[in-house]
């Protein structure tokens, strides 16, 4: 099992989304250095999370205020000193906890610490992909600042990932489909890669997104996908994934 930490921001607020492994404990604190910087230390490194937040506190005689610690069933959120409650959302319970107590996470979760600092705990028991959560908002970056990515995350990783949710798309909106097949298109345009299925996969994915568009706002609105609609849209999904895994090898 994996799981990740990343920053829970507004689509204007990063270019970059850092993704922290938390293979490790990680410890989230405000730095002391008057920036009001909120970081994740691990073993090997801090990161900058890319939020302010004076509310948040900060290290005590060297121990943080909030630390993730890895479990087998899942992520611990421990509030270790803070002052002020921790807030954990599940979108199925909220827990908050006071000083001293913790909670165990098994899925995907906010974690709320100050006054608006919000992390994201990504509890991945085997997708290896991004969480829907996480792509919403990567999406909603680069339609804004056009080019939000995520650090330490491979072309292959990101396309395995919105394919992923094209798929699971098929059998809930065509909004939903021509977001991700945008996605894709739009991926791939800013990633070119060195194969021969490259220009049709390409050409492909601006023909559907073209269609799609007609079937969820232009005459077609409301027609809906068939079943030859969502296995074309599997289809271009997989051919989309196959190129760019190739590319890795």
């Amino acid at each position: 099992m994996r799981s990740y930490l990343t920053p829970k921001l507004d689509a204007g607020d990063a270019k970059t989304v850092r993704r922290v492994p938390i293979e490790d404990p990680v410890a989230v604190f405000r730095r002391d250095d008057g920036s009001y910087s909120v970081v994740a230390e691990t073993p090997e490194t801090t990161v900058d999370l890319g939020i302010q937040d004076a509310a948040v506190s900060r290290k005590k005689n060297g121990e943080p205020p909030v630390e993730l610690i890895p479990e087998t069933a899942g992520v611990r959120v421990r509030n270790w000193s803070s002052q002020n409650p921790i807030s954990v959302s599940t979108g199925v319970s909220d827990y908050e906890l006071q000083t001293g107590d913790s909670e165990l996470i098994t899925n995907d979760c906010i974690v709320h610490l100050g006054i608006a600092a919000e992390l994201r705990v990504t509890v991945d028991q085997d997708r290896g992909t991004l969480s829907q959560g996480e792509l919403e908002e990567i999406l909603g970056m680069k339609q804004q600042q056009g080019g939000a990515v995520v650090e330490g995350v491979s072309p292959a990783a990101h396309v395995r990932a919105v394919s992923a949710n094209l798929k699971k798309a098929r059998n809930e909106s065509v909004v939903e489909c021509r977001k991700f097949v945008t996605e894709l298109q739009n991926f791939t345009a800013d990633h070119p890669v060195d194969d021969p299925d490259y220009d049709d996969v390409c050409e492909q994915l601006t023909k559907l997104a073209d269609r799609l568009e007609a079937k969820s706002s232009g005459p077609l609105k409301g027609s809906g996908l068939d079943e030859e609609w969502k296995e074309r849209l599997e289809l271009i999904a997989d051919r989309t994934e196959k190129i760019y895994a190739r590319s890795t090898t």
